[in-house]
């Protein structure tokens, strides 16, 4: 394993969102557990979704580590992403205290003004608990 295949999502690719895209994430790939990354999370499109920042105030932002298997899936989540991401390589931090290198999808578009997520977790955020 390589950090080619691994992903860090942290909002609707997340199990328990309730996106379809998590279902073709999780057809595709393996679950590793919970990790996070040091940034700025915001709520995007009157919080409809979730962009991660490399700004200050850092926090904790909270997600889920996979393997991904299929190496078709990339192109399918650039897509779905968007042009308001990039997808970069980036450290996360497991709960174990290793690291590992990941794929995360960094939020690139006008950030400032948004409404940020306290406590970094998209699904607590929802009012949703991980599985």
């Amino acid at each position: 394993m390589s950090a080619s295949d691994r992903l860090f999502a942290y909002g609707s690719l997340r199990a328990g969102s309730g996106h379809p895209m998590h279902d073709r994430l999780a057809a595709a790939g393996t679950f590793l557990g919970h990790g996070t990354m040091r940034g700025l999370l915001v709520a995007v499109d009157d919080a409809r979704y979730p962009g991660l920042v490399e700004a200050e105030p850092a926090t904790d932002v909270h997600g889920d580590v996979w393997t991904v298997h299929d190496r078709n899936l990339w192109a399918t989540l650039d897509d779905y992403e968007g042009d308001e991401y990039v997808r970069r390589r980036r450290p996360i931090g497991l709960r174990d205290g290793g690291t590992v290198e990941a794929w995360v999808y960094l939020f690139v578009a006008s950030w400032r003004g948004l409404p940020t997520i306290a406590g970094g977790d998209w699904l607590a955020y929802l009012g949703l608990a991980p599985p």
